[in-house]
């Protein structure tokens, strides 16, 4: 941290001091508090067990009178009430008006048995928020999944005109009843809300998938395998794909829009970051004309990446888009026309040391698969998914791919300084203006004439650049705090489960599945922002005071002059890291075993003249000596063997070594005299 750094950064003196604690945090739970609870819980086991069985019966000896009527007519109960009373038929279809998909049971003499409430004559009247209606139509079976299975439902649809002018579409009752219909014209299954929002969830925090999660509705109706089930899943898929289009439609407000859902724009219903610098929304006014020491605040921090996990078969289907480009995921026709315009362009020549999968496998095509990867651009700062920045892959991490994805995020998004975090940075920063400038269709060419724009390396992917690559450093790049730009690869492993089921899909299914996903992560880190950030200004005030101290006592240790001298170049060379050589640098000096070979032969040219004490020079003398430390070395990790053959061959090559190593020394002596005099006080010798 330099000294022109650290100053414009806030005292943490001015900080509140409830900002300053650390607080109590959450304690976690002691294991022998676990094993304490089992040890309790045993000795309660059959007790437990009891009550289980005890539900299954008949429960209490007053199951022979209707808990309403007092009637001795009882042979019903309901699973899902709250109190599973004893009932008769009457007060049972009587107390269910509310609930038709409660799933009730009849007594047969020995043990209950699973009764549909259809069956026992319950109609459920639609169109008139559960009254009456006065001219219903004949009463039909419809198949309902909710949360607790399926049921075959009797249902009357409404078909007359007092509440409105004609009689509602059977779709629309449907709804109003908070049933899905599968079709719109004529639908015979249907789903609850409830179930399709379980779905929902449920698969955003565990993946699982629609056909998974649909044939455990089955094993929750019956899982003893006596009951036939209906085949739905088509169905079930088709209502999930749409319901998750309605809800993302529903939370983005396009329902308030008086030019209606047709009117939504590109990355409309993205969520976006709420802590990334948005005009109009989160910046004071007038922040464009802050001062240039000042400026950095309102910086954007992208981060990009690449997931070749999430490919996609190409399986020959074709499907409708219904949401192109509305939220992360690009439009795809552009995308397809811009890739197959640009990508056939001769790559840029890479010169860096590193070999990195996204230069050596940017031409790779997956056989057999219409896409190979997803790539993608986050905010860097906070891990979001940015609006129109996620597209498919097809040939590897080509730039076209990345430039448009960082084209169509930023599009529209008013800035003055970029920082943009890439694997490699280093290549892809090369001619980017040139790219953008000339690849770009007029339309979407992005003017970043006034913008400030700052490459950087993510920090685990950093040192294996090599030298020359400290202006991508994140720990040395001004203004950019802990940004480490790794957060992309956490966002992966959110993903990568879902790449399963969505492989098989049609493109178009697959990029609202995608999109769904990615938007429950942005909006699980909507939540999580507040607390995690109080943590990280926490944290962050703590470490300030902590890293200025230990910076002013190392700064202290040189001369004043000297450190002067290095905030100049520091300063300078923040402004223009191409303006003058890399102060973060150590001067390289390179010493070869050739040239050190040559230094000597030199030396021993320049005494050739002077009468010899030994047959071996000094440069010989040195050179024989690592040659014989490296023979010991190998013959000590030499295997004895178990053959006399094999111990005799060890033995002659170790004599011959001995040899050497006593010719050796006699130079030694010459050369080195005070190791004779350690030699005769310990009486060993150099030997293998």
């Amino acid at each position: 941290m330099s000294a022109d750094t650290d100053s414009a950064h806030a005292d943490s003196s001015e900080l509140p001091s409830d900002i300053l604690d650390e607080g109590n945090g959450k304690t976690k739970r002691v294991r022998e508090d676990q094993r304490a609870a089992v040890r309790d819980w045993l000795p309660l086991r059959q007790a437990y067990l009891d009550e289980l069985l005890r539900r299954c019966g008949r429960r209490t000896k007053s199951f022979d009178a209707c808990a309403e009527c007092k009637s001795s007519a009882v042979c019903y109960r309901c699973l899902d009430c709250k109190r599973p009373r004893p009932l008769c038929r009457t007060c049972l279809l009587k107390s269910h008006q509310e609930t038709p998909l409660h799933r009730p049971e009849k007594w047969n003499g020995n043990f209950f048995e699973s009764a549909e409430l259809s069956a026992l004559g319950f109609v459920v009247e639609l169109g008139h928020d559960g009254e009456h209606c006065p001219d219903p139509s004949p009463p039909s079976d419809v198949l309902v999944y909710h949360t607790n299975g399926y049921h075959t439902v009797r249902v009357s649809l409404c078909t007359c005109t007092t509440s409105h002018s004609e009689p509602l579409p059977p779709w629309k009752q449907f709804l109003r009843a908070d049933w899905m219909p599968a079709t719109t014209a004529r639908p015979s299954t249907a789903f609850t809300f409830d179930v399709l929002d379980l779905f929902h969830n449920l698969t955003h925090q565990s993946k699982i998938n629609a056909y998974d999660f649909y044939h455990s509705l089955h094993r929750r109706t019956s899982n003893a395998g006596a009951r036939q089930h209906p085949s739905c899943y088509k169905q079930f898929a088709h209502v999930v794909r749409i319901w998750r289009h309605i809800q993302q439609l529903k939370w983005a407000g396009r329902g308030h829009d008086p030019n209606g859902v047709t009117a939504t724009t590109p990355g409309s219903l993205a969520v976006v970051c709420p802590a990334c610098p948005q005009p109009g929304k989160n910046l004071p006014e007038g922040w464009e004309f802050s001062p240039p020491e000042r400026m950095w605040l309102y910086t954007l921090y992208l981060m990009m990446d690449a997931n070749f996990r999430c490919r996609c078969k190409d399986r020959g289907l074709d499907d409708v888009q219904i949401a192109p480009g509305w939220s992360y995921y690009v439009e795809q026709d552009k995308f397809v026309e811009h890739v197959a315009r640009t990508c056939d362009r001769e790559d840029e020549k890479n010169t860096c040391s590193a070999e990195h999968n996204a230069i050596i496998k940017a031409n790779m095509r997956k056989e057999g698969y219409i896409a190979s990867g997803v790539g993608a651009v986050l905010c860097a700062r906070h891990a979001f998914f940015r609006p129109n920045g996620v597209g498919d892959l097809h040939l590897g991490e080509k730039f076209p791919y990345m430039d448009f994805l960082v084209v169509s995020t930023l599009l529209g998004s008013a800035m003055f300084m970029l920082v943009l975090s890439y694997d490699i940075a280093c290549q892809y920063c090369k001619n980017f203006e040139r790219r953008l400038r000339e690849d770009f269709l007029p339309e979407m060419r992005l003017d970043l004439e006034d913008v400030k724009v700052r490459f950087v390396i993510p920090k685990n992917h950093f040192n294996v650049h090599g030298r020359n690559h400290s202006q991508y450093s994140l720990n040395l790049v001004p203004h950019v705090g802990r940004t480490y730009g790794e957060g992309v690869e956490s966002s992966w492993s959110h993903l990568n489960p879902v790449a399963m089921s969505t492989r098989e899909m049609a493109l178009a299914t697959r990029h609202e599945v995608l999109n769904d996903h990615i938007g429950a992560w942005n909006w699980h880190k909507t939540i999580e922002l507040g607390p995690s950030l109080l943590k990280a200004l926490r944290q962050a005030a703590q470490m300030a005071v902590k890293q200025r101290k230990l910076f002013n006592e190392f700064s202290a240790t040189f001369p004043p002059e000297v450190v002067r001298e290095w905030e100049r170049v520091i300063s300078l060379w923040n402004v223009n890291p191409g303006s003058c050589p890399d102060p973060y640098e150590e001067p390289e000096t390179t010493t070869t075993l050739s040239k050190v070979r040559l230094d000597f032969a030199k030396e021993d040219a320049a005494a050739s003249a002077a009468p010899a004490v030994l047959d071996m020079s000094p440069s010989v003398f040195i050179q024989v000596g690592l040659d014989l430390e490296e023979q010991q070395r190998t013959l000590k990790l030499r295997d004895a063997g178990k053959t006399e053959g094999e111990l005799a061959d060890l033995l002659e090559k170790r004599n011959v070594l001995s040899n050497r190593i006593r010719c050796w020394a006699e130079a030694q002596d010459v050369y080195m005299p005070f190791v004779m005099q350690l030699r005769l006080q310990t009486n060993t010798l150099l030997v293998p």
